[in-house]
């Protein structure tokens, strides 16, 4: 990985850099204003940018001698513009450091001397640790790469610091425990087209699997009110239900019109579903008779239906969940 540390002879006096004759301050996120003599003294990066780039670097921020000055490329900012547009700084700024693309960080020391022009890759690379950003810093975290390389285990690549937890949105999985198993690393990108089918095919479960567990059907549609409504109190009772059953699950049976409105309300939901305008969906509906939703429909172990009003017994706000039992005792109505 090439990445130079620059030791640039002639130091940049900040104060000035970023300051104007109408101007010597700097804006915290707050709005409040801050001279820019406050920085003097202290390892400083410059963030060339706009909101549209990435990486975030807040983990930084606490460092107490580090600060980053966000120069923003931003254009929909009418105030902003009006305001700063006006000034020669920013375009000064991408002169002295000579800044041909964006997100951009350049790296200073407390004497204003150029430590890096690729604070990015740095903390693309390295994280918080490159900090403070000294070719003595970057030649030991490139060191202890190569050793964690040869002693390669899950904990060397899974555990961070303290953090020893994998999580899946609200379940917590200690690294020890996936130890011994076989595990797949997926580099993926939420808005990357092929990375979300791919990401679908991995979630794929083969129905031999749900064969013997209590199964959910559950009828419903983005564009429905009364399905946006009911939403919040299934999850609820899943969450409940799988506390006690772990073989429980709800699959998903769409009536959404196109497949990006499919996604978006099936990325709010913590079960399975039956795929965007799979044949077996009209099969369903017929086989239940769905005229109107939301309905959701309880399957025992032996795909036997045992509870076409689960729905009506949940906006009832039944108490105990035992939407599987032929009887409806255990179904207590909160007062």
């Amino acid at each position: 990985m090439a990445m130079e540390i620059d030791q640039e002879s002639s130091p940049h006096d900040l104060a000035v850099v970023l300051s104007s004759k109408e101007r010597d301050f700097l804006i915290c996120r707050n709005g409040e204003q801050v001279k820019s003599s406050s920085i003097t003294g202290k390892i400083v990066g410059l963030y060339l940018s706009g909101s549209w780039c990435g990486p975030s670097y807040e983990d930084l921020y606490p460092k107490g001698d580090f600060e980053i000055v966000f120069v923003s490329s931003d254009k929909d900012n009418e105030l902003f513009n009006e305001y700063f547009g006006k000034m020669p700084w920013l375009a000064n700024l991408k002169q002295l450091f000579r800044v041909r693309e964006i997100p951009h960080l350049v790296i200073l020391d407390g004497t204003g001397r150029v430590l890096s022009k690729e604070g990015v890759k740095f903390i693309k690379h390295f994280g918080h640790e490159s900090y403070p950003f000294t070719s003595e810093r970057v030649d030991y975290l490139r060191q202890e790469e190569e050793r964690a390389k040869e002693i390669q285990s899950l904990r060397s690549l899974l555990v961070y610091g303290s953090r020893d937890l994998i999580s899946n949105e609200e379940i917590k999985i200690s690294v020890s425990e996936l130890e011994g198993k076989t595990v797949c690393l997926y580099f993926a990108m939420s808005t990357h087209r092929r990375c979300k089918s791919f990401t679908l095919k991995l979630a794929e479960v083969p129905v031999s699997k749900l064969m013997g567990s209590n199964i959910l059907l559950y009828f419903a549609a983005s564009w429905s009110l009364p399905s946006r409504e009911f939403l919040p109190k299934l999850v609820t009772a899943y969450q409940e239900i799988k506390k006690k059953d772990a073989n429980f699950e709800v699959i998903f049976i769409s009536s959404d019109q196109d497949e990006p409105s499919f996604n978006n309300i099936f990325s709010s939901m913590p079960w399975l579903a039956l795929p965007f305008d799979d044949e077996k969906k009209a099969f369903l509906s017929r086989r239940f008779n769905i005229v109107g939703i939301p309905v959701a429909i309880a399957i025992d172990p032996s795909g036997c239906t045992v509870n076409t009003q689960v729905r009506q017994l949940l906006e009832t706000r039944c108490r105990s969940l035992s939407i599987y039992g032929r009887t409806h005792k255990e179904f207590a109505a909160t007062t």
